[in-house]
């Protein structure tokens, strides 16, 4: 509970930064006040509780206990095991656009970082292709050439998509 009072603290002086702009001002103390309204509530009303009963500990107490916790390396991460299935309701990332961004793929800049498709599968498909010459064909047989063009037959992986993630939010209009 005491963090709850010392993040009202910190976003009343983060409101204050933005003094320099009336109409910032007035949005950022807006939503300042509004968290420290409810961040006061909770505390005026959960504290005269827990020290009158002390249910927090005992509630908190036997959602500890019905884990079945491990110490060390084998240690669960108990905010994700807590929330992970709540975040995947909201929000799902996409973490093969995150590797392209990371290995400097410039196709990757305009592409969505929220996941669309939950469920892919991969097949091997065979495609024709381009190759700069005929020693690149993946055999003399499948090599053929217009004026332009070298092509051969290659196996190539494809994604097929399955099922559309169910996200809460996703594509959404919002007011």
């Amino acid at each position: 509970m005491g963090t709850n009072i010392g993040t009202s603290v910190t976003n009343t002086i983060v409101a204050l930064m933005q003094s320099g702009d009336r109409t910032e001002f007035r949005r950022a103390f807006a939503g300042a006040t509004v968290h420290d309204f409810f961040n006061w509530l909770s505390v005026l009303v959960l504290l005269p509780i827990e020290a009158a009963s002390g249910y927090l500990y005992h509630l908190t107490q036997i959602i500890v206990q019905s884990f079945d916790l491990k110490n060390g390396e084998d240690a669960p991460d108990m905010l994700k095991v807590i929330t992970d299935c709540f975040t995947k309701l909201i929000i799902q990332l996409d973490k093969s656009v995150i590797n392209e961004i990371a290995t400097g793929n410039p196709a990757a800049a305009n592409k969505s970082l929220i996941k669309e498709w939950c469920k892919t599968t991969t097949q091997m498909v065979e495609k024709n292709v381009t190759v700069p010459n005929e020693y690149n064909c993946t055999s003399p047989e499948f090599c053929w050439s217009d004026v332009n063009h070298t092509w051969t037959l290659k196996n190539v992986s494809e994604t097929i998509n399955l099922q559309k993630c169910k996200l809460l939010l996703f594509k959404k209009a919002l007011p």
